[in-house]
């Protein structure tokens, strides 16, 4: 009896990835906008460093056993990805222009990740993609304070001095999302990992 219940369930999961093909939309893919890297580098990765540090400092603070560096380097791999739960921090910023300068500013909630979102990824991973094995290893050994790991990680790209800009090539509506539908995109996002699910 074990071969035809295998089976089943092996059709109900193609049947229900045929489904969820169908009935989910299609997501459209959006590009960086490269203009803005050079500008928001800096504050991007101190926003990534300070992100994961804290997070670092909460799962101390929860846990009864001692973290392992494997587990916080798994923490610091994701913080550039805003689909993964590390890399939430992202959605919640809208970059603008303020006398001159490209700001990363906090927003009160998440936005859909389109052309903005993924410039601040596409930034992160630029310059924490570098640093990752050696900001986890600091993490871990817990010696250093965030002031002293920031200027450390983020000592490339912000030494950078850029002129003040007039008008950024492109600047993107900032489309917040209320909770309800953050939470289904996050279930979403987590079903297209699973076999037989679109992805």
């Amino acid at each position: 009896t074990a071969l035809p219940i295998c089976m089943l369930m092996f059709r109900f999961v193609c049947l229900l990835g045929a489904f969820c093909s169908a009935q989910l939309p299609q997501k459209r893919s959006y590009s960086a906008i490269k203009e803005d890297l050079p500008y928001i580098a800096c504050e991007t990765c101190q926003k990534a460093v300070k992100g994961v540090h804290r997070k670092v400092r909460e799962l101390r603070k929860s846990s009864t056993v001692k973290l392992s560096e494997d587990s916080i380097l798994e923490i610091v791999e994701t913080v550039c990805n805003p689909k993964k739960e590390h890399g939430e921090w992202m959605r919640r910023l809208d970059v603008a222009l303020n006398d001159g300068k490209v700001k990363l500013i906090e927003m009160n909630g998440p936005s859909k990740c389109r052309r903005e979102c993924r410039t601040i990824g596409t930034a992160c991973e630029e310059v924490v993609a570098d640093a990752d094995t050696d900001l986890a290893e600091m993490l871990y050994r817990d010696k250093m304070s965030l002031a002293q790991m920031t200027n450390k990680v983020c000592l490339e790209p912000c030494k950078t001095k850029l002129g003040l800009l007039e008008k950024r090539a492109v600047d993107e509506y900032f489309q917040e999302m209320d909770e309800k539908d953050a939470e289904t995109e996050r279930i979403i996002e987590k079903m297209a990992g699973m076999p037989g699910m679109p992805g």
